[in-house]
């Protein structure tokens, strides 16, 4: 993958759903700044997406930390506006589902018709 900030991207858009697989397997979380509206942004407008309506358009993003963390950017109002373009987010928290944390995470999928994990 290629790293920009704090925005590590680990594929690039594909439609190959065992490689996505394989890859989100392998991931590790260790803690820190984990800035989820960042990824949200970049993947949005550095990504080249199909204007095809017929097309699937899904981010996954994944974290231990609070998806609300990123001091810049409004991650539920980038949710809302990737779900205006199509553009499905899932998220996946790395850790318990009863964690207080996890709310928020639930809360950015269900805001672009994603699903939490």
């Amino acid at each position: 993958g290629s790293q920009s900030g704090y925005v590590h991207k680990v594929l690039d858009l594909t439609d190959d759903l065992d490689k996505v697989f394989t890859e989100l397997s392998s991931l590790r979380t260790n803690g820190g700044d984990e800035y989820c509206a960042a990824v949200i942004s970049a993947a949005m407008k550095q990504q080249s997406w199909s204007k095809g309506k017929r097309n699937l358009k899904i981010i996954v993003t994944a974290g231990n930390e609070a998806a609300t963390q990123d001091p810049r950017l409004n991650v539920f109002e980038l949710a809302k506006e990737a779900a205006t373009q199509g553009i499905i987010i899932n998220t996946i928290f790395c850790g318990s589902p009863l964690d207080s944390m996890a709310s928020d995470w639930r809360k950015v999928a269900s805001s672009a018709d994603g699903q939490f994990a």
